[in-house]
């Protein structure tokens, strides 16, 4: 049974270079009768490598395509796919997995990026230890991963460090090592 719900969520596409494709995406809020379009046939292609900047108007619907793209929302028609993954065609269990396996989020309000009773290293081995890397030497890997990722964003020092004792950019630098542990 879990071998069939891991198949689910696996990429069905794969084309060489594109991480992001969005075809025609559509999302259709409603609430008290009154429906809100706030993304209307959205095309995006993004290769691998790229960097991208979104930019637009308040309500304009970035938030809404960044929470599609990492499966906290679903599209009302069209299709996005991220690295292959489906995320029209996800069952609300394949999206857990996508989330917790694939994606990485840095929220703008640093207080929605880290669990506040975790020290940094914690907060950033949280994700390999929801993946469920077990088996023998699992957390000797993860300790490598967590103090490569620390030294990457030169936070070292910050490794025994709860939230509330870091700035706002060290709380950043944290919360883009916990992304980037996926």
């Amino acid at each position: 049974m879990r071998r069939r719900a891991l198949a689910a969520a696996e990429p069905r596409t794969r084309h060489a270079d594109t991480a992001i494709a969005c075809d025609r995406l559509v999302r259709i809020f409603s609430a008290d009768g009154v429906e809100v379009q706030a993304l209307q046939g959205l095309e995006l292609t993004v290769e691998r490598g790229d960097l991208v900047a979104l930019v637009g108007a308040s309500g304009s619907g970035k938030s809404t395509l960044l929470n599609i793209l990492a499966g906290l929302d679903v599209p009302t028609a069209g299709s996005a796919t991220v690295e292959g993954f489906d995320l029209l065609g996800m069952s609300a269990k394949d999206r857990l997995r996508y989330r917790r396996e694939a994606v990485g989020f840095v929220w703008q309000q640093t207080a929605r990026n880290l669990l506040p009773f975790l020290t940094a290293a914690q907060n950033i081995a949280l994700p390999m230890q929801l993946k469920g890397r077990r088996g023998r030497g699992a957390g000797g890997r993860q300790a490598v991963r967590v103090a490569g990722l620390l030294e990457a964003l030169e936070i070292s020092d910050l490794a025994g460090r709860r939230p509330a004792e870091l700035s706002g950019g060290q709380q950043q630098r944290v919360a883009i090592a916990v992304a980037m542990a996926n």
